[in-house]
């Protein structure tokens, strides 16, 4: 996945307002942050590296409405009415939702590439069907992946999470309103919409039975963001306790606007406190910061807290400030901007990359945003017709689901297309040792095949993007005489299908110990990430506690060295002084990348795979290699040269043979790396004869 994974913010109910006894413009304002955040975000606008904090404060507002809206119904009317309630998400949702993704599928088919055509109608049916962000976490590698361009319905997940909780949450408040009823003592006919006790009896027990929900959930999103950042992003479990905060500021919101009114100071400062928290995460946060976890605290209690200022009578500075009219106008069509703002920054990738282009760019957006609020939104939403029976909404709702599925089937019939030159390769195996073979066109026995290419990893690492700790991911008898560790990032793992197959015919164990984005060539205290510092913390204290037989070094240098070629040096040198003695070391040379995914190239340029390949001789790689050689050889390491079975003298091949090479831009795939076993068999024979 991409740099981009923090696409979208929720879907939040301004008709949900209707329920609360005046307007909310606070409310409206922060929408207008929380989505002038998302989109500064992914347009690339300096000082907003966190705007994707935007989405979590969309998830409060979210749970804060639609809870008040339930507990008020409940209050006046002593029932919750389920029907109205769904005919009223239906209206409100649906149909711009259903035109942005038809007029999606249709910009797809004009401009998508035929790879990420088919990765489309999976993504686009999952988002008319409300699951995109249970497809999106099934699917993703991790949020640097590049085995393909972000998902043009990436933005789709949040309301896909958020139509989860609506499935949930309102009969969460029904058992919990039936549990407070039968607490009550001396009734026995239910519950009594004038009895202020009753409503208060009920806020507690829902009160008890969301903080439940909020703590557990929260416990279960820090867990899980470390162990598996792609599933706590998209998943409701790790989400749910920020829809839960907000539910709780509805719940309490009857003694927080009595504290409100009593003390101004302390709701301003409550006010003014919270927005700095957001704002505060906007610029602060990075797209290297685990989240949601522990950080998505800040903007979350920051929006609880401006939530809670605006309970009382009266208004506070931040409220003033978030009721301007400019925040206002935003506000009220920031749904329609959320949903159209992303399409063009998937579609056309170099759209933001001037000030000309990102000015028609944010130009383009509100005007098409405006357009949909006026001509799509609010007739559905204030149709008369629609409001008197909830049936008709819930009929329109299921019908505008139908269209959107069937407009999936009927992209995938108008960019249904072979994927390969309609020729088989019919050359010989590759030999052990011999220089790689070329293929210039796409054959139809290509392996993997180009839709597969993506899915083509280590196989040993069972779908885990990370294998942190030995014994995690690994290959051969525990028992073997010889034991070999792999450590490093992603560029590391590429390397693992060889030595997986080589391990029991080799009398090996082979543990992988690999976290992306995570070098072994920088000393943990100088790790860009925490979580890096902390992976190689316990790598190399694993690594001195049991000393293996022979240490595999590998990962991309590209980046540090660009930043720093002096500085890379010294830092691959203190890595290798981190290993024990008497371990013999492989240090693991860069391989060549392209500037683009391979296989989405590839799917362009079927007739010539010579349009995808790396350039070749690179020399920053020549540099690098050479460099690492020296400092391997000078540290009494084996260099293992990846040159040679990656690239010709004068190319490296997207195709080897029947061999797809590259699953990304940088990624080896599994089988190919695989069918080069005996060529990484050398230089552990090399090591082990202390050969460098």
């Amino acid at each position: 996945m991409s740099e981009r994974l923090a696409s979208v913010r929720p879907v939040t109910d301004p008709d949900a307002e209707r329920a609360a006894h005046r307007y909310r413009g606070d409310v409206e304002g922060l929408r207008a942050v929380a989505v002038a955040a998302v989109i500064a975000y992914h347009a690339g606008i300096a000082g907003v590296s966190g705007g994707f904090a935007g989405v979590d404060v969309f998830f409060v507002i979210s749970g804060y409405l639609i809870t008040r809206l339930l507990i008020d119904e409940r209050d006046r009317t002593g029932r919750t009415r389920m029907a109205s309630f769904y005919a009223r998400r239906a209206r409100r949702l649906l149909p711009a939702a259903t035109a942005v993704l038809v007029a999606t599928f249709v910009a797809a088919a004009v401009w998508q590439g035929p790879l990420e055509q088919r990765e489309s109608i999976g993504d686009g049916r999952a988002a008319a069907l409300f699951v995109a962000n249970v497809r999106f976490a099934v699917t993703a590698t991790d949020y640097l992946g590049e085995a393909t361009a972000p998902s043009v319905f990436q933005q789709y997940w949040s309301l896909s999470l958020e139509e989860q909780w609506y499935l949930l949450w309102p009969a969460l408040v029904v058992l919990a309103a039936v549990a407070a009823r039968r607490l009550r003592r001396g009734s026995a006919t239910g519950a009594d919409p004038a009895d202020p006790g009753d409503g208060t009896r009920r806020r507690a027990v829902t009160g008890l039975v969301v903080g439940a929900v909020v703590a557990g959930s929260f416990v279960w999103s820090w867990h899980q963001s470390s162990t598996d950042a792609i599933g706590a992003f998209f998943g409701l479990p790790a989400r749910a306790w920020e829809l839960g905060i907000g539910a709780l500021v509805a719940l309490a919101a009857a003694p927080m606007a009595r504290l409100a009114d009593r003390s101004a100071a302390a709701r301003a400062i409550a006010g003014a406190g919270g927005l700095v928290a957001i704002l505060a995460a906007c610029v602060w946060f990075t797209r290297t910061t685990p989240w949601p976890g522990w950080a998505a605290a800040l903007p979350v209690l920051g929006t609880a807290a401006v939530l809670a200022a605006g309970c009382g009578s009266g208004r506070h500075p931040a409220g003033r400030l978030l009721g301007a009219a400019p925040l206002q106008w935003i506000g009220r069509r920031s749904y329609s901007l959320y949903l159209w703002h992303w399409p063009p920054l998937v579609l056309a990738a170099d759209l933001t990359a001037t000030r000309t282009g990102l000015a028609a760019y944010l130009v383009g957006v509100v005007i098409v945003a405006a357009v949909s609020y006026r001509v799509v939104e609010q007739p559905a939403r204030t149709s008369p017709a629609l409001a008197e029976q909830p049936r008709r909404s819930l009929a329109l709702g299921a019908g505008l689901v139908a269209v959107g599925v069937a407009a999936s089937f009927v992209f995938a019939a108008v960019v249904d297309r072979p994927l390969d030159a309609g020729v088989a390769w019919t050359g010989p195996a590759h030999a052990p040792g011999a220089t790689i073979v070329a293929t210039d066109v796409v054959p139809t026995n290509l392996t993997p095949p180009l839709v597969d290419a993506g899915a083509d990893k280590d196989p040993s690492a069972e779908g885990r993007a990370t294998c942190a700790t030995r014994g995690t991911c690994g290959a051969g008898a525990s028992d073997a005489p010889t034991e070999v560790m792999l450590l490093g990032d992603s560029h590391a793992g590429h390397w693992m299908p060889a030595l997986a197959a080589l391990a029991e015919p080799s009398g090996w164990h082979v543990d992988r110990v690999t976290r992306g984005a995570c070098s072994p060539f920088v000393p943990p205290a100088a790790a860009d990430l925490d979580e890096c510092a902390s992976f190689l913390d316990g790598a190399w204290a694993d690594l001195a506690a049991a000393p293996p037989d022979v240490l595999v070094l590998s990962g991309r240098h590209r980046t540090r060295f660009g930043r720093d070629p002096d500085g890379w040096a010294d830092d691959v040198r203190a890595a290798l002084a981190l290993v024990p003695d008497g371990v013999r070391v492989v240090v693991v040379g860069e391989t060549p990348e392209t500037d683009e995914p391979v296989p989405s190239c590839l799917a362009s340029h079927l007739d010539d795979t010579t349009a995808c390949e790396p350039a070749w001789p690179d020399a920053e790689v020549v540099r690098i290699n050479d460099e690492l050689r020296a400092i391997a050889e000078e540290a009494g390491a084996t260099y293992a040269d990846p040159i040679p079975l990656v690239c010709s003298d004068d190319r490296c091949p997207a195709i080897a043979g029947d061999q797809l090479v590259y699953r990304d831009r940088s990624h080896l795939t599994a089988s190919f790396v695989a069918s080069r076993a005996p060529e990484v068999a050398a230089w552990i024979d090399a090591a082990l004869a202390g050969r460098r």
